[in-house]
């Protein structure tokens, strides 16, 4: 009975002591940080920068379990817009060379 006992005691302390594998958590620092970067070059709609910004989004939403709400069973939602015209001011350049 006693051996019995302390091979359970010794096989619930290796079960409990195994190093457990987790995800990594990411944290909201580190989501706004990536959609800020530079490197994806202020998510103008329609680019592949806004592509990516959205897959990223896409796949942050799965691992924390949110259900896809939006169309087609998605995550994302469908909808029209007009683009902004670009406008860009005249820029004049005066120099004054002094004697």
């Amino acid at each position: 009975m006693l051996r019995n006992l302390t091979l359970l005691s010794v096989f619930f302390m290796a079960l409990i002591s195994c190093e457990k594998e987790g995800k990594r958590q990411v944290t909201l620092q580190e989501d706004v940080a990536f959609l800020a970067n530079d490197s994806l070059q202020g998510r103008e709609t329609g680019t592949p920068y806004e592509k990516e910004a959205a897959r990223y989004l896409e796949e942050r939403m799965k691992n924390i379990g949110l259900a896809p709400k939006g169309s087609a069973g998605t995550y994302f939602r469908t909808f029209s817009f007009k683009p902004k015209l670009t406008h860009t001011p005249k820029c004049n350049l005066w120099m004054v060379i002094a004697p």
